[in-house]
């Protein structure tokens, strides 16, 4: 009688408790789906007459249907680049993000005429962004000037000298390793294959591996 009585206690309390169990799944369970979900991904860039050619990677929060996922804060970019004829290795650099703006202030030379240079406190600001669900950011990769045949690698410090022998990228063909950071995420990471061939912008191109 008396285990009757206690068992039909403990349901009498699971029936009570039950809902609130529920509840708190529930509760973690959006809580799991709405963290930010990193994805970098390919896009094919057409080539235009412009004289400098960028090439990017695409990083975006994949978004749910029904469920808005949180933002990505602070993602930073680390890119290492591998020359497939040689087995040079050269990174991982903080690349640019491409939505971020150039850190760079104007000033006046000595004769009051406006003249650009880097900002080295803006120069953190431009290796990290901030990438809403569904939102899709640009990475810099490479970029190539008509009538050079290298290619050169583009972070924030590539501002102070674009042509800087350390981020050169010869002809030929490149694995580009592209990992992306963010504090309180899994780091994720993507491989693609980087072509630079002959002088013009159009020798330049990315794909996937």
């Amino acid at each position: 009688m008396e285990v009757s009585e206690t068992v039909s206690k403990l349901v009498e309390i699971f029936r009570w408790i039950w809902p609130f169990i529920v509840s708190l799944i529930m509760l973690f369970l959006i809580e799991y789906l709405r963290r930010p979900c990193i994805e970098i991904m390919y896009r094919d860039e057409p080539v235009t007459q412009h004289p400098l050619r960028w090439v990017h990677v695409f990083v975006t929060n994949k978004p749910l249907r029904f469920i808005s996922r949180y933002t990505a804060m602070e993602c930073c970019g680390k890119v290492t680049y591998i020359n497939l004829q040689t087995g040079e290795v050269k990174g991982p650099f903080e690349n640019k993000w491409a939505s971020k703006p150039n850190p760079i202030r104007i000033d006046l030379d000595p004769y009051g005429k406006p003249t650009f240079l880097v900002d080295e406190t803006l120069i953190p600001q431009a290796k990290v962004e901030n990438i809403p669900s569904g939102a899709v950011r640009p990475l810099d990769i490479a970029v190539k000037f008509d009538g050079d045949d290298k290619a050169y690698i583009w972070t924030p410090e590539s501002l102070y000298n674009p042509k800087d022998p350390k981020y050169e990228l010869k002809e030929g063909e490149y694995e580009v390793r592209v990992r992306i950071e963010a504090p309180n995420l899994t780091p994720v990471e993507k491989v693609f294959i980087l072509e630079n061939k002959g002088t013009k912008v159009s020798g330049l191109r990315l794909r996937e591996a």
